[in-house]
């Protein structure tokens, strides 16, 4: 699984349109899953391993937002079993008052008209309900209810509806793998070099909030 999510962000702390106080403290917009003839938000990233490999296939979007570090929204859908990516939306500014979008799927994605997510093995983490707790960071937020959603290089397998403390106790087990990993120790460095103040015990709560879509994707349990 690629660590995608905070790498991604700390390239973004050069930019002018972001500072390191916007990244680490501003909540993104999601990607969307259709399911079950619904629209969800999906708390993890898929699309990032595959930028991760195919670099040169990031969208570029005509504006850099603090809400959206990644630059893009994916679509996707479960149909049959398997993920389908189906549209790549990236924003290209304001008209008037409205924020304006376009397709870019042809360019991350091309020649395909079908385009199942195959390098994709992991979890996806659909909220489902009200939101019962606001975190102003990443996918931080709490829910109601969740669905998880195993895949396997894009083949959809086993789900779980699961209630916010069954959650909580899933994310713990997630976090708690996760900070045996190098990529872990890796990003605690990078956030202790950003802010070099802040305690070893505020730097793991950080990171808990920042980066639960890269370790809630990683099969753990």
């Amino acid at each position: 699984m690629s660590f995608g999510y905070f790498n991604r962000a700390l390239t973004l702390v050069g930019c002018t349109a972001l500072t390191v106080a916007e990244i680490r403290e501003t909540a993104q917009q999601p990607d969307v899953i259709a399911l079950d003839g619904k629209e969800y938000a999906l708390l993890v990233n898929p699309l990032e391993v595959y930028l991760a490999q195919n670099p040169q296939r990031r969208p570029r979007a005509s504006m850099m937002s603090s809400a959206n570090w990644r630059g893009y929204v994916a679509h996707f859908a479960v149909v049959d079993r398997d993920l389908v990516v189906s549209d790549v939306r990236v924003d290209t500014g304001m008209v008037g008052d409205q924020l304006g979008a376009r397709s870019a799927l042809s360019e991350v994605l091309p020649g395909s008209a079908r385009v199942v997510a195959t390098w994709f093995t992991g979890n996806l983490i659909i909220p489902d309900g009200v939101m019962t707790s606001y975190v102003h960071m990443g996918y931080g937020s709490q829910y109601e209810r969740y669905i998880v959603i195993q895949v396997a290089a894009g083949v959809v397998g086993a789900r779980r509806q699961l209630n916010l403390d069954d959650f909580a106790a899933l994310r713990k087990a997630q976090f708690d793998a996760f900070k045996q990993t190098p990529e872990y120790r890796e990003a605690f460095a990078k956030a202790s070099r950003e802010v070099p103040t802040q305690s070893a015990a505020d730097t793991e709560l950080f990171l808990f909030h920042y980066t639960v879509a890269d370790y809630m994707a990683r099969i753990v349990r």
